[in-house]
């Protein structure tokens, strides 16, 4: 009776299985946005940017953001780049370059080379309390782990 409780059993699971391998799943979540521009950092106040226009070294400069985040550049004074991705910055100072008829067709890059205008605190039960810098989407378990987790 066993034997043949099993065996019909293994008979439906047998058959059952070509109509289980055709069901609809269930939709995937939708995967997060893979555009890096999603994520490109904002530059702001004090943050310390290396900017550097290609084959004109007399403009190449390391400088810190004012409080109102703005930078002064030779040639062309005070810039306001705070608030902008780095590409937006180049962008920038490239135009101005151009409509002040100082180069034809600037190439300038724009490297942020200190992080200071998203530094958070986090202090109590974590391994380690101290001012961690929030580079790009952070969440607040992010930012734990980044001072070692709790204790």
């Amino acid at each position: 009776m066993l034997q043949r409780t099993l065996s019909s059993l293994l008979a439906i699971v047998c058959l059952a299985l070509p109509v289980l391998a055709q069901a609809p799943e269930a939709p995937a979540p939708p995967m997060p946005s893979l555009d890096p521009a999603a994520y490109d950092y904002v530059i702001g106040a004090h943050d310390l940017l290396e900017i550097t226009v290609f084959e004109l070294e007399q403009l190449n400069r390391t400088r810190r953001l004012d409080s109102d985040g703005s930078i002064t550049l030779p040639l062309l004074g005070q810039v306001m780049l705070g608030g902008l991705t780095p590409k937006q910055a180049e962008e920038t100072i490239a135009d101005l370059l151009r409509e002040r008829k100082l180069v034809l067709e600037p190439q300038v890059s724009v490297f942020i080379t200190e992080y200071r205008s998203r530094a958070v605190t986090i202090q109590g039960a974590v391994n380690t309390p101290g001012s961690y810098t929030m580079l790009g989407q952070k969440t607040l378990l992010d930012m734990i782990g980044e001072a070692g987790g709790l204790n």
